[in-house]
This record gives structure tokens, sequence and C-alpha cells, in this order.
């Protein structure tokens, strides 16, 4: 797979508001016996591009939406072509994004990764106030806690979610996993969060995955 040519293509059919231009990209990728994980890398480079055209104002803020609904869209068809064969590992996730966050597309694609390479995911949506989660999370006891930030603004609410978490005693021995397109743009406020483990894309999370 030319992953450069394939994003670029994807970009394009987004673009043009070509829903079926999109699923049949996908599907010939799909049927040439590309794994999945590289369709999604390169679904998340053309989702990277279509974020930095709409920050410099070059597309609306419904082409941004339409692209993350059809993408989300393609991440239901594309799911059930990963080999799910992988015996669990024991190790459970639990994983959200931070108050603030309603962006979502990225870490379902983590999620998706994870339960191909044998985790259980608990996804517990977008926007998530972890003070009134906390007896949940407490409850299923997680091995990883992936924590997704989208924006610097979003910083602050992520460094109380973690905070929150580490005092828990229930948690002693789970590990944070902090993450998103916010740390990509600016890997300096990575410095603001008391974080186990740090994936800054697909690729990373992947070998991420390996080592856990």
């Amino acid at each position: 797979m030319n992953q450069k040519l394939f994003s670029e293509q994807y970009l394009k059919h987004i673009l043009d508001s070509d829903k079926q231009g999109v699923f049949e990209l996908v599907k010939q990728e799909l049927d040439d016996g590309v794994p999945v994980e590289d369709l999604y890398k390169g679904i998340e480079e053309a989702m990277y591009e279509i974020g930095r055209m709409w920050h410099k104002n070059e597309i609306s803020i419904a082409h941004e939406h339409l692209a993350t609904a059809i993408t989300q869209w393609v991440l239901m068809a594309a799911f059930p072509q990963f080999g799910h064969n992988t015996p669990e590992r024991g190790k459970k996730v639990v994983s959200f994004t931070v108050a603030g966050n309603n962006h979502d597309l990225g870490i379902k694609m983590v999620n998706d990764i994870l339960e191909s390479k044998g985790f259980p995911v608990i996804y517990l949506g977008t926007n998530l106030p972890v003070t009134g989660a906390l007896e949940f999370i407490n409850r299923e006891a997680p091995d990883y806690i992936l924590v997704s930030v989208a924006l610097p603004v979003n910083v602050p609410y992520a460094k109380e979610a973690i905070s929150t978490l580490k005092q828990s005693e229930e948690l002693k021995e789970t590990k944070i996993i902090a993450g998103g397109y916010c740390f990509k743009q600016f890997p300096a406020l990575l410095e603001k969060l008391d974080y186990d483990y740090y994936a800054s894309d697909l690729k990373d999370f992947i070998e991420l995955s390996e080592t856990l």
C-alpha cells in the first residue's frame, strides 16, 4: 500500500463530499489484503490534513464535520476486517476524552487497534467529567487508562482528570496513557501531565501495544 497516495486520494474524496468514492477506495484496499492497521494510518494522515485546513480557514466547519462523519462510517465498516483471533491479554483498558473535548475520531481508532491486539476496551465517550465517573472506573479496576486530549484548551482538564485518577487507592497499579492531537502539535504541554506512557499517533500506539 502506498500510504501517501491513499491519504491523498482519501482526502480528495472527502473534500469532494464523495462518500461513494471513499467507500470504493477503502474497499479496494481491503480487497487487496491491505492490513486494516495500515489503512487506519493512511486515514489518520488525511484527517490530520483536514484538521490543519480547518484551523487555517481553508475549509469550512461543515467540511470538517462531513469528513469526520464519513470517516466514522468507514471505521464501522473496516473494524470487522480486523483479525480478532488474538487471545485476550487479561489487561483491561478504559478510555475517554477529557472534559471539554468532543473530538473522538482518533481515540476510536486507537480503541479498535487495542481490541485487535487482545485488550478489552471500555470506552466512556467524549467530554468525560472524571469525578462523576470515578466510582465506575474504580470498580472496573483497569490496567491502563487512555486519556485523549485534542486541543490545548483541554490540557487543564486532562491534568485534573489524571490527578484525580492517580489519587484513587483502587487505581494505584493503573497506568495512564496520554495521547491526542494536542500533543502532536504542542509536545511541550505534556510536561503538565503526570502520565506513564505517551503515544503521538497510531504508529506509536501500535508499537506501544506490543509492549504493554
